[in-house]
């Protein structure tokens, strides 16, 4: 169908079906009012169009054009759009419903609060793009970019974005949970508060980022570099750091309870106040680190090298330290038994509680 034809077929009748449109120019057109059903758009240019209030239904979009047009708060569904630009476009406030933006293009466009469910945006490019706030749930976001682009507080949850990059992009407080991002540079990042519970990030790169406040439970952290980091008050509960490189970094009070140490390196490290509770360390190197005031309460310490490492005032109640030695360590105030945890530990119900129920 040309232009002609299809301006002539919308002044006669506001529907459009069953049909090809290839190569058109409809930039800048109002399309008010106007139904497409079961269309195919190919090289389509409708850069600046009116579309608020246009309908498509079944239809598809291939090479197409929407630089600069203006979609706020509207809801899509079921609907590709492959290959598409949707340059300096105002996408805010818009519900993404089993999409398919494969190879689109979102450089400097505006998706502040929308949201993606199911969707697939593989090798999509995120350039300078706002999207602060936003939600991408269940989704598939494989091999594209964020590049400068604004993520402020915004959740990625049961995501898969394998060899997805992020490049001088800000990820303040957002939630990556459930999602798959291995093999990951996120070096010299500002990642405060953000989430990444139950995801993988094995083999990633955090060397240098601000990790303050953030979470990692139950991550899989498996041979990644966090040397020099900066991860006052983070948690990593039950995360499992096997090989991971914590060289240099900045741990005050964090919280590795329960976590997998194997052959995880310390060395050089800020752990003053942190919590290792109930961890497995198998030959984790706590060498020269400063780790007073730590808790290893519960831990099993074995084979850990603790050379000139200064554990001043640390908590070792029923620590297991088979096969370690503390003699290079620095052990002043040490405490083997805690008094509290061993009354804890010896507490029953007394027996009188029993006997009063049995009169009621």
């Amino acid at each position: 169908m040309t232009k002609d034809e299809l301006l002539e077929n919308i002044k006669t009748d506001n529907t459009i079906e069953k049909t090809t449109l290839q190569g058109l120019d409809l930039s800048n057109m109002d399309l008010t009012g106007v139904r497409f059903e079961d269309v195919k758009f190919i090289d389509v240019d409708l850069s600046s169009s009116k579309i608020v209030k246009t309908g498509f239904k079944e239809c598809s979009f291939e090479a197409c054009l929407f630089e600069y047009v203006d979609i706020e708060g509207l809801f899509f569904q079921k609907m590709t759009l492959s290959r598409c630009s949707f340059k300096d476009a105002n996408m805010s406030k818009c519900t993404f419903d089993h999409m398919d933006f494969s190879g689109s293009d979102f450089k400097k466009t505006n998706l502040e609060k929308s949201t993606f469910f199911e969707s697939i945006l593989d090798e999509v490019n995120f350039e300078q793009t706002c999207c602060d706030k936003n939600t991408f749930a269940q989704s598939q976001i494989k091999k594209s970019k964020f590049i400068n682009c604004h993520l402020l507080s915004s959740t990625f949850f049961k995501t898969d974005m394998s060899e997805t990059k992020f490049i001088k992009t800000d990820l303040l407080k957002s939630v990556l949970m459930d999602c798959s991002l291995s093999e990951q540079d996120f070096s010299n990042m500002k990642l405060n508060m953000v989430q990444f519970n139950n995801s993988d990030l094995s083999n990633s790169n955090f060397e240098n980022a601000n990790l303050t406040q953030s979470n990692f439970i139950n991550t899989n952290l498996e041979s990644c570099n966090f040397k020099n980091i900066k991860a006052h008050h983070a948690i990593f509960m039950q995360a499992n750091l096997k090989l991971a490189d914590f060289s240099n970094a900045h741990l005050y009070q964090s919280n590795f309870e329960q976590a997998k140490l194997e052959l995880t390196n310390f060395s050089n490290a800020d752990l003053s106040q942190t919590y290792f509770v109930c961890v497995e360390a198998n030959e984790a190197n706590f060498s020269d680190a400063k780790a007073n005031y730590i808790n290893f309460n519960y831990a099993n310490l074995n084979s850990v090298y603790f050379a000139n490492t200064n554990l001043a005032n640390a908590s070792m109640h029923k620590t297991l330290l088979n096969d370690t030695s503390l003699k290079k360590a620095s052990t002043i105030g040490i405490k083997y038994n805690d008094p509290l945890l061993e009354e804890a530990e010896n507490w029953a119900i007394p027996q009188s509680i029993f006997k009063e129920k049995s009169h009621v």
